[in-house]
């Protein structure tokens, strides 16, 4: 059985269909993308070398995502707060599961024990979704992004310096594809094909 195997039902897609390779920046190293927590977002590599405004010492975590049943919100505007997104939970679609008794749960819970974000993973699950998808409006704006609910969703591809992923456009031309030499064009009996 392979990593990627059972991504055949996640809503992480491009336009075309196809699985969508996702991306999260962060400065910190000293963790296991198998330990990532809830609610970590991932989107295009733009919008993840955005976030990061330099790109000096960044890391960047790539890979394929497995959403299957994803609650569509607004941006968080970049307030990643608890109370943010559960303001935002409350008058979305899922909006029944979120009232004032489960959000000032959720809250007593983060200032009690600062595991807020995991009691609502399991509440998010509960209601019936497992990852939330959004527009983003600040880091490659327009993009899909998404956030995990656990991270068992991460099938990890790559995992590194964020200098390390590059566009082919953004390299030297002779240090991506070498030096190269154009020569005369030949017919197949061997003259020269001169185009006259």
């Amino acid at each position: 059985m392979s990593r990627f195997s059972g991504l055949g039902t996640s809503e992480v897609r491009s336009e075309t269909d196809a699985l969508l390779l996702v991306h999260h920046a962060t400065r910190e190293w000293g963790f296991e993308p198998s330990e990532m927590a809830p609610f970590t977002h991932f989107g295009t590599r733009a919008a993840a070398r955005q976030r990061m405004f330099e790109w000096g010492g960044a890391r960047l975590i790539s890979g394929l995502l497995d959403i299957r049943r994803p609650l569509y919100l607004p941006d968080l505007n970049d307030n990643h707060g608890l109370d943010r997104l559960l303001g935002l939970l409350s008058v979305s679609e899922a909006g029944a599961a979120f009232g004032p008794e489960v959000r000032g749960r959720l809250l007593a819970h983060e200032e009690e024990t600062g595991e807020g974000f995991d009691l609502l993973a399991l509440e998010l699950r509960a209601a019936g979704y497992d990852g939330i998808g959004y527009r983003n409006r600040h880091e490659d704006p327009g993009s899909m992004s998404w956030m995990i609910t656990a991270p068992d969703q991460l099938r990890l591809v790559r995992d590194g310096p964020i200098e390390g992923s590059r566009d082919p456009w953004e390299h030297d031309l002779d240090a991506f594809i070498g030096p190269s030499l154009v020569l005369p064009v030949f017919e197949i009996d061997g003259r020269c094909g001169a185009y006259d």
